[in-house]
């Protein structure tokens, strides 16, 4: 490891050594330089014991930072992960929120609080959910089945009998269009088939726009269903089971249950070969698409203008398609599929969007795919389920006692400081790219100054006009996800609300918006180990700084620098620079594409591209500003041998200690655009420099690697 450096003293009176007499010059001090002061790690904010000090940290860093931890940690029985930070945060988090809802429930105090204690009080009411069952969900149950037309009845086909009259039967209700079904099903946010939402329009940002985006599929990517590996046939005819036995629950006979699973994989199968890969969306250009009202319409085989009019849509002109060729190709389906299976196939739909909230049953067959998906062991505790339902769906009420007791005005002035200071940092970067041509840097530096930030809480709180049942949780969802996605198609046509928040303030998590070009902080991940007040300012920042130079690097990631200052997509870049830039890239996606999950499963580096690079940006910004931040702090500190570069990186390691059940790792290997926790420390440490001299790494050795990938 390397040793603090000495402290720097000016050296001139060996130059003015001279035999002059009584007239020579006296010497010029020494500058007495910080005072180094001797600490515990414990006294910085970092964990001695999360460390394995026998690890060598330019070999594996992240085994340095975190093989204590990994070695000690055991993943709870109902979480298919375990984060140090996150996790534990959200643990906290989670047990805070339960008190507020427990004593909302009990003795409420305003109509807040009535509000939220009535709806976590149904979630929690057993034995309401167990005798209802499937009641609920009836009448959507009722109205994806009014598709099918009636079975033909026995005397069909055979001779009549001479027989006394019978009265004429009653006329048969007509079979209402799959317009109409999906139009009502949408609404109350269960998305067969395709999604339908707003989205700001990507070439003019100020503005609201609606949206077809592809959907209808019940494994979470379409791969699952087109990769032939030995896992993925595992998980299907592990998924044709489930359905069989959701579907038998719901009251089909054991034939017709497996008679439906087979219709609703085929649908899903073809519904999966139209449908854009993960990589694929990850391009604005490719997912941008102004059809419009003109031509969405103009498609055949289903009834879009029905549908426009269903929603409260019929005047909306500006729509936008992610995907043209799944449009299409679920139009032609619509116009092909026999009603019967498209009934099944919905009403598979409606139970597996709303199982978790009916009685134990179908809790328990919805729990039975997540586990083998994802591997936990065990169902959470129902006031976890109801905690998190709670939060899903009156966060911004919920959220308001919590900010009131965790929120202080330091942690979001401690924020506002790591952002000026990360953006002085990036300001600076910029004017060091050799690659970047002067005009591209200028709107750089022009995007990077109107980039915003909100911390902590929205300035308004939302407020939710639905009426809620004390006694049926089910209805109580339902209710809620009607009244967003009314609130969300109301947006539609309207200048952009800059203020509106994506995730709850109690969420552990934060995200940069290119289309709004600001970053976003809840008070959830505010608290430690991200930001400790009591944690040294280089812990700090290793942890929420890098957090924070993380999301503005994502403004100029492979898909962030895509958009301008304004949030608009759009070519500000230099041809030759955009070419540089994408050499950089293509360095980290293969680089990364060369990591494994798990033997034998590689990391995505093209999924993953636009994360890694904002780790690495992270990285840099975060600690060039904490170097800022203490260029003339008069004390320093070695805490148990590491000095402050050091302590900074560790501090980083650790906020991703984690530990991963193997069915999540694969999951996540195939699906998310992050990467594995040990690869986003050391896959983003390899490629730092200072790293490498914070530790004295010798050239060649794992964590400093003679070609680095650096973007920014």
């Amino acid at each position: 490891m390397r040793a603090l450096a000495a402290p720097l003293s000016f050296g001139l009176s060996l130059f003015l050594v001279a035999a002059c007499g009584p007239d020579r010059l006296p010497p010029i001090p020494e500058s007495p330089g910080p005072v180094v002061k001797d600490v515990s790690l414990a006294d910085v904010g970092l964990d001695a014991s999360a460390m394995n000090r026998d690890a060598d940290p330019c070999v594996d860093f992240y085994e340095f930072a975190c093989g204590g931890w990994v070695k000690s940690t055991e993943i709870p029985g109902d979480k298919p992960r375990w984060v140090r930070s996150f996790s534990e945060i959200h643990q906290r988090n989670e047990r805070d929120l339960e008190r507020i809802l427990e004593e909302a429930q009990r003795n409420p105090q305003n109509p807040v609080q009535d509000k939220i204690g009535t709806f976590y009080g149904a979630c929690m009411n057993e034995q309401a959910r167990n005798a209802a069952g499937a009641k609920p969900i009836q009448p959507l149950l009722d109205l994806v089945a009014s598709y099918a037309p009636p079975p033909p009845s026995e005397d069909d086909g055979k001779p009549e009998k001479k027989t006394a009259k019978k009265a004429p039967p009653a006329p048969e209700a007509p079979t209402p269009p799959l317009s109409q079904i999906l139009g009502e099903l949408h609404r109350q946010g269960i998305a067969p088939f395709f999604h339908f939402t707003s989205t700001q329009d990507f070439r003019d940002a100020t503005q609201v726009i609606a949206e077809v985006d592809q959907g209808g599929l019940g494994l979470p990517d379409r791969d699952y269903y087109l990769e032939d590996d030995e896992k993925m046939v595992e998980i299907r005819a592990f998924y044709l089971d489930h359905v069989a036995k959701m579907l038998a629950l719901a009251g089909e006979s054991e034939a017709a249950a497996k008679e439906g699973a087979a219709i609703v994989m085929k649908i899903e199968t073809e519904l999966a070969r139209i449908s854009k890969s993960r990589v694929e969306r990850r391009d604005p250009e490719g997912i941008y698409n102004r059809l419009d009202r003109e031509g969405l319409t103009e498609r055949k085989g289903f009834d879009w203008p029905d549908y426009l009019k269903r929603r409260g849509l019929s005047d909306v002109m500006a729509i936008n398609v992610t995907s043209v060729p799944f449009v299409d190709g679920f139009s032609d389906m619509a116009s092909k599929l026999p009603t019967h299976e498209v009934a099944i196939y919905m009403k598979w739909h409606v139970l597996n969007a709303t199982a978790s909230e009916l009685s134990d049953a179908f809790v328990e067959q919805d729990f039975q795919l997540a586990k083998k998906l994802f591997g936990q062991d065990e169902l959470e505790a129902r006031w976890k389920r109801c905690v998190a339902a709670t939060d899903s769906a009156l966060g911004e009420l919920l959220a308001q006692a919590y900010v009131a007791e965790r929120f202080g005005p330091e942690s979001k002035q401690a924020v506002i400081e790591m952002v000026s200071e990360i953006g002085k940092a990036m300001r600076k970067r910029l004017g060091g790219l050799e690659w970047m041509d002067t005009k591209t840097r200028e709107r750089a530096r022009d995007k990077l100054d109107q980039m915003d930030y909100l911390i902590g809480y929205p300035d308004e709180w939302r407020t939710y006009e639905f009426e809620l049942d004390a006694d049926s949780h089910a209805t109580n969802v339902l209710r809620a996800s009607a009244w967003e996605q009314a609130r969300d198609l109301h947006k539609i046509g309207k200048p952009v609300d800059r203020g509106e928040w994506f995730m709850t303030p109690p969420t552990v998590n934060a995200y940069y918006s290119p289309l709004r070009n600001h970053m976003v902080f809840p008070a959830g991940i505010l608290q430690p180990p991200f930001y400790d007040p009591k944690a040294s300012v280089p812990v700090n920042m290793g942890a929420m700084g890098m957090v924070v130079g993380h999301e503005l690097t994502h403004g100029f990631d492979d898909k962030g620098s895509q958009f301008d200052a304004k949030g608009n997509l759009s070519g500000w870049w230099d041809d030759m620079t955009r070419k540089a830039f994408e050499v950089k890239t293509k360095c980290v996606e293969e680089q990364y594409g060369n990591f494994e999950a798990l033997p034998g499963v590689k990391l995505n580096g093209k999924l993953t591209l636009g994360e890694n690079i904002a780790d690495a940006g992270g990285v840099k910004l975060a600690f060039h500003a904490y170097r800022a931040m203490r260029e003339n702090a008069p004390e320093v500190t070695i805490a148990e041998g590491l000095d402050e570069d050091q302590q900074f990186f560790v501090s980083l390691g650790q906020i991703w200690c984690a530990k991963y059940r193997e069915e999540f790792a694969r999951a996540r290997a195939k699906t998310d655009t992050h990467s594995q926790p040990n690869w986003r420390v050391n896959g983003s440490l390899m490629n730092t420099p200072d790293f490498a001299a914070a530790f004295n790494c010798a050239e060649g050795t794992p964590m400093n690697p003679k070609n680095r990938c650096e973007v920014w």
